[in-house]
């Protein structure tokens, strides 16, 4: 009896192209604030290619918001950028390399990164979307910021 540890290819088998389900994207930025433009090209370019070009508008500007505050925390640091869509719901994530505080200050420092946030906190309101800032999780070091946007709140944006 033979084993064989690599399976050979099936006639099953059929190519799986851009969808919905599988938009499912993480990429790293060099740290400057022209890396902007570079992910709002790139995010526009996946969703087209998805079918979600109406969504395009909406989630450039909330991926320009989420590295604008990571270039005004962590200037010149590189960053990445993760974009998942799931459940009709697309969430943007953006991790940065900004130094751990101390559990005092931690908390004064999301708080003051929220508070440079106006136009995403008025963007996730009026389109049912949600967004957050938390110390990135182990074995990641910085700060991950992070919206959910809604389809049906992208697609009513684009309208206007």
């Amino acid at each position: 009896m033979s084993i064989t540890l690599c399976p050979t290819a099936s006639a099953e088998l059929v190519p799986v192209g851009p969808s919905i389900d599988n938009l499912s994207y993480s990429f790293g930025l060099p740290g400057g604030a022209y890396c902007v433009g570079l992910a709002r090209v790139a995010v526009r370019q996946l969703l087209q290619e998805r079918g979600l070009g109406a969504m395009a508008p909406l989630a450039e500007l909330v991926v320009s918001e989420l590295l604008g505050c990571a270039y005004r925390f962590t200037p010149d640091s590189d960053v990445s950028l993760s974009l998942r869509c799931r459940y009709e719901v697309l969430r943007a994530t953006v991790f940065d390399q900004h130094p751990a505080h101390e559990p005092q200050t931690g908390a004064a420092c999301r708080e003051r990164r929220i508070g440079s946030l106006p136009l995403l906190a008025t963007l996730m309101d009026a389109c049912g979307g949600d967004f957050g800032v938390a110390d990135a999780e182990p074995p990641l070091t910085g700060v991950k910021s992070w919206a959910m946007i809604p389809m049906e709140g992208a697609y009513r944006y684009a309208l206007l």
